[in-house]
C-alpha cells in the first residue's frame, strides 16, 4: 500500500479513537475491557504507547531482554496506569509520530482492534470506514500483520465473507459475519464468534 495513504489510514484512526475515549464517563474508564486484565484506561495507556517510532520500539524490547511483547507491553501499561484520563486524551492525540518513522499499517491494525476491545464491552457501536477495514483485514492475513496476533492460523482453510462489505478471503468452509466481527474474532476475540455463521464457524471458534 502507498505509504502516503496507509499513514493517512493511521491518522484517520487515531483520531477516531481520541474521539471516543473523550466521550466516556468516569466508569467507563474503569470498565473491563476484552484484554484480559486490562480495563479501558489500561487499553488506551497501550494504544498511546504503541504509536512510537521503530526506534523507540526496539528501545523498548531492549529494556526487556528482547523477549514477549507481552512483557513489554505490560511494562508501559503499569508505568501510566496512574495517568489521569484527561492528561492520557491528550497524548493519545498528540502521539502520532512523524511519516515515514512508523509501520503505519501495524499501527493502524492496532489501533483498530483495540478501539473495539473498548467499545464492544461498553456497547458503543461504530461502522468502520470499509477502505480501513478491508486494509486491515487484508493485512491480519499476511505474514507480517500476523505478527502477535495468530489470525492466519485461524483462518487456514476458511473462506472468511464479511456481509456488510465486499470482501472474500480463503478457501473452504465459509465463515460469514460483519467485517468488524471477522477482524475482532481473527483477533482471539471471543465476543465476536456468536455474531459469526456457515460451516466453518465452529472451525474457526476452535483455534480461539
Amino acid at each position: 500500500m502507498d505509504k502516503d495513504l496507509a499513514y493517512g489510514y493511521l491518522a484517520a484512526e487515531q483520531s477516531d479513537f481520541v474521539g471516543l475515549v473523550r466521550g466516556l464517563q468516569p466508569s467507563q474508564w474503569e470498565a473491563e475491557s476484552l484484554c484480559d486484565g486490562w480495563d479501558v484506561h489500561d487499553v488506551t495507556v497501550h494504544a498511546a504507547c504503541g504509536r512510537k517510532s521503530l526506534w523507540e520500539g526496539l528501545k523498548l524490547w531492549a529494556s526487556v531482554g528482547f523477549g514477549s511483547p507481552h512483557k513489554a507491553n505490560a511494562k508501559e501499561v503499569e508505568e501510566h496506569r496512574g495517568m489521569p484520563n484527561d492528561q492520557l486524551v491528550h497524548w493519545l492525540a498528540t502521539s502520532i509520530p512523524k511519516k515515514g518513522t512508523t509501520d503505519s499499517m501495524n499501527q493502524l491494525r492496532g489501533l483498530m482492534i483495540h478501539q473495539q476491545d473498548i467499545r464492544r464491552p461498553l456497547r458503543l457501536a461504530r461502522e468502520i470506514p470499509r477502505d480501513r477495514l478491508v486494509a486491515v483485514l487484508e493485512l491480519g492475513l499476511t505474514r507480517i500483520g500476523d505478527l502477535n496476533l495468530g489470525s492466519r492460523k485461524r483462518s487456514a482453510g476458511l473462506t472468511l465473507i464479511a456481509t456488510d462489505i465486499h470482501w472474500t478471503h480463503g478457501v473452504g468452509p465459509d465463515v460469514r459475519g460483519s467485517g468488524e466481527a471477522i477482524l475482532m474474532a481473527l483477533a482471539g476475540r471471543q465476543s465476536a464468534l456468536s455474531e459469526l455463521s456457515g460451516d466453518g464457524a465452529a472451525q474457526l471458534a476452535s483455534r480461539s
